[in-house]
């Protein structure tokens, strides 16, 4: 029977090890492609049966593409028989000067009698009645205008009316037309037009709303007007960058801009009413021939002088892949999901590479170190998985929610740690061994309680409370130790000494006073002191809100789940020191007080430092609590005031909006790993100062 139960024993062992290396590998595996470097799936080549191409893109599933020739011949071809759709010229008589397209098929054509015209390419997917998908080419011209320039014109169209820049040299002619309705359902367009001189222009950029309008020189000056419908282009900012400047183009979502000199690749964008350079890459830096945006993240694709392509993205300040080509490239294209890139070479061939890197806009500086992001006015860390509108990228910085986790933990502890252990104190060695028996019990029936109720009466119930009497909360933290101890002192002169292992009753009503008084001096103060109300005065001294649901609920709440653990371990490690050791203190004419500090304390404290180190590991893993008692906000100081967010509370909070194996849901695996490190961390350390602690005091 006994090497029965030994084999039991060892096995049951044996499979909580194998579980637990089990998921570790899972978590392992899951978080590990987030480092992963983007890679090319293949390369193939394709027929456009034209040389002299201007535009040229594919539909995301890669069966049709479109080319667009010099003499406005629009072709739509079918990759897998290589044949032509349809084709139709869109204007006779006149050649494109200049073509500019994003992978959004958006197109601005300038033609050589001056016009230029808005082109929109769609590849609609239809669906028959059975599920069958085929692709619809379509094409539409959004817009023509009719002006001088015929070097490079851009175009965007609002809904409001439109605006055109076009280029004479080193002159930027300014078109804006606003259709206006007037009370009987008349529309009216109103026109007006203006110019900006930048001496030694190189390239421009207009912002898709028509707003802002960005333009570089060779001279090294950047510079950045507002368009206004009825006014003159108001110069928002002008920056000398030191180099020459070649050519621009804006992200995804308009507020950066990326800029391409002779020295570097550089990110610029607003912060504070300031024109920033953000991000910049120098290393192996050989110029740009074209920058295409993708409409997918916060990256670009960059023609080298070399003919070679990179990807870069801008807020991880890395190079996520490089292509090259049999031959040089001369000009390329991205597809509208960023995921394939068309270039046509020297020869006049075209070629396509599938780029798979889901994860580029992760890394270890995004997760760990202050990022700049569009929108902040200086780097900072921040955890912001989603936001209103696809135009702001995900931010994924897991310092938040690592701080957060210690910050609740830290103060649910400086609550738990005093009450459980000189609770556990007491009852073990100084309490009546009758009430022990019931005293112990209910300590320990506390553990019983579902933390979610917990946490539903810290947020519903305690923390409304909390709110009007925060000054009467710190206030009981001095005055119910202080009338407790002046309690008993003077009841110890009055009444003289009485029989021990009862003095908790005699305690309870002096708490009681202790509370109440608490409360009514810590109102009257409240009152003479702040005003009535101690939030509002904290907002105008410190220009910092206090949330309802903040660190003081967490202590108290949290503390409350740790308590009955700390407090039966500590217990039982104090129990557990023999009889004959305390009897032999006492002989020698110590104190029960002397006896438990120098004698006892020290031969528990193995047992005493492991409670608090799994309270500890308690408080980190908690989840519900912290999630219906804080307001989960990822916040980064240490007030007391205002909440945080978990490691647990976050996964909790994110796994349902996770899409599997995207970034996100990658990041919250990651999340989980590092919590189960960190508390493996903290128990293997524990383990070894428990042992420590042993070996010391083992001989007594």
């Amino acid at each position: 029977m006994d090497r029965a139960a030994k084999w039991l024993i060892t096995l049951g062992g044996l499979a909580v090890i194998l579980c637990m290396a089990v998921m570790i590998l899972l978590m392992v595996r899951v978080a590990w492609p987030l480092f992963g470097n983007a890679r090319v799936e293949k390369v193939t080549q394709i027929d456009l049966q034209a040389s002299d191409i201007v535009a040229f893109s594919l539909d995301d599933y890669q069966e049709n593409a479109y080319r667009l020739d010099r003499q406005g011949r629009l072709v739509f071809i079918k990759l897998q028989t290589q044949e032509a759709r349809s084709s139709k010229v869109l204007r006779q008589n006149a050649e494109i000067v200049y073509a500019d397209a994003d992978p959004q098929n958006l197109i601005t054509l300038t033609w050589s009698d001056g016009i230029t015209s808005l082109e929109q390419i769609e590849f609609k997917s239809v669906f028959d009645e059975v599920g069958n998908r085929r692709i619809e080419p379509q094409h539409e011209t959004l817009a023509m205008f009719s002006g001088q320039g015929v070097m490079r014109n851009l175009m965007r169209a609002t809904d409001s009316g439109r605006v055109v820049v076009e280029q004479i040299e080193d002159q930027l002619l300014i078109t804006s037309e606003t259709e206006e309705e007037d009370l009987f359902g008349e529309v009216e367009r109103v026109t007006s037009a203006s110019s900006v001189l930048l001496p030694g222009l190189t390239d421009f950029s207009l912002s898709r709303d028509g707003r802002d309008l960005y333009a570089g020189s060779g001279n090294g000056e950047l510079v950045v007007w507002r368009i206004e419908a009825d006014s003159e282009p108001s110069e928002r900012t002008r920056i000398n960058t030191g180099s020459p400047i070649h050519k621009m183009t804006l992200l995804f979502g308009d507020e950066s801009l990326v800029v391409a000199s002779d020295t570097r690749l550089s990110t610029w964008f607003f912060a504070s009413n300031q024109f920033v350079e953000v991000h910049r890459f120098e290393k192996d830096w050989n110029g740009a021939r074209q920058l295409v945006p993708s409409f997918r993240d916060k990256s670009v694709f960059v023609l080298r002088q070399d003919g070679t392509v990179s990807q870069f993205h801008t807020t991880t300040e890395q190079e996520a892949v490089r292509l090259r080509g049999d031959h040089e490239l001369k000009q390329i294209m991205v597809n509208h999901q960023g995921q394939v890139v068309i270039g046509q070479d020297v020869s006049n061939k075209f070629w396509t590479w599938e780029i798979y890197g889901p994860h580029i806009e992760i890394s270890a500086g995004i997760l760990w170190t202050k990022v700049w992001y569009e929108g902040y006015l200086e780097p900072t860390f921040a955890w912001q998985s989603s936001a209103s509108t696809d135009d702001f990228e995900p931010k994924l910085s897991l310092v938040p929610l690592v701080r957060g986790s210690l910050k609740g933990t830290l103060y649910s502890l400086i609550f738990a740690l005093p009450i459980a252990l000189l609770g556990a104190m007491y009852t073990s060695y100084l309490m009546d061994p009758r009430w022990k028996r019931f005293i112990k019990p209910a300590v320990e029936l506390m553990a019983a309680i579902p933390s979610v109720v917990v946490g539903f009466l810290a947020a519903l119930w305690l923390a409304p409370i909390l709110e009007n009497r925060l000054p009467a909360t710190f206030l009981s933290l001095i005055v119910v130790p202080a009338t407790v101890i002046v309690g008993m002192i003077l009841w110890r002169y009055a009444f003289g000494k009485s029989k021990p292992g009862r003095e908790f009753v005699r305690i309870l009503p002096l708490l009681c006073l202790a509370i109440l008084f608490s409360v009514l001096a810590g109102d009257a103060i409240q009152e003479w002191l702040f005003a009535g109300d101690f939030e509002l005065w904290y907002f105008q001294a410190y220009s910092q809100a206090v949330d309802q649901r903040n660190c003081v609920v967490i202590a108290f709440a949290l503390g409350f789940a740790v308590i009955p653990i700390i407090f039966t371990m500590s217990e039982d490690a104090l129990s557990n020191v023999p009889a004959h050791v305390t009897a032999a203190s006492l002989a020698l004419g110590a104190t029960p007080w002397q006896t438990l500090r120098k004698v006892v304390l020290p031969m528990a404290s193995p047992g005493i430092f492991a409670a608090a180190m799994i309270g500890f590991g308690r408080a980190v893993g908690e989840t519900m609590i912290v999630l219906m008692a804080t307001g989960n906000t990822p916040v980064l100081d240490w007030s007391i005031f205002n909440g945080m967010r978990t490691l647990s509370a976050n996964i909790a909070v994110e796994i349902p909006e996770a899409p599997i194996d995207g970034s996100l849901y990658r990041v919250l695996f990651l999340t989980a790993l590092i919590l189960f490190a960190l508390t493996f961390l903290v128990n293997t350390a524990a383990e070894f100062v428990r042992h420590s602690l042993r070996k010391r005091y083992g001989q007594f």
